[in-house]
């Protein structure tokens, strides 16, 4: 497994959304972790196969 540990700082006008959207992406690509959103941007840590480390990562961008 790969620890990815990620920040953004950026204005996100509906947090509550964003975090209901990334819980399921994260459900169904079978990502554990965590993450905090808040209005100020995001925080999180989260744990990955290394197979699907690379399709993370591009989804993050």
């Amino acid at each position: 497994m790969r620890v990815i540990a990620f920040y953004s700082f950026f204005e996100i006008s509906n947090p509550e959304k964003l975090k209901e959207e990334i819980n399921l992406f994260f459900l169904l690509k079978k990502i554990k972790g965590s993450i905090l959103v808040s209005q100020e941007g995001l925080n999180g840590t989260i744990t990955v196969s290394p197979k699907k480390e690379k399709n993370f990562t591009g989804s993050l961008k």
